[in-house]
């Protein structure tokens, strides 16, 4: 989460307007959604 933050107050993040940023770690980042609520 830190290094989100760190980002988004960067001049990097200049471009970067209204969007949502996923912080799960890639949890969601699947073509499957449903395999992301299953349990390990």
């Amino acid at each position: 989460m830190a290094q989100l933050i760190c980002f988004l107050s960067s001049d990097l993040a200049s471009y970067i307007t209204g969007t949502m940023i996923d912080v799960s770690g890639g949890k969601f980042a699947t073509q499957m959604p449903w395999l992301a609520h299953r349990e390990p």
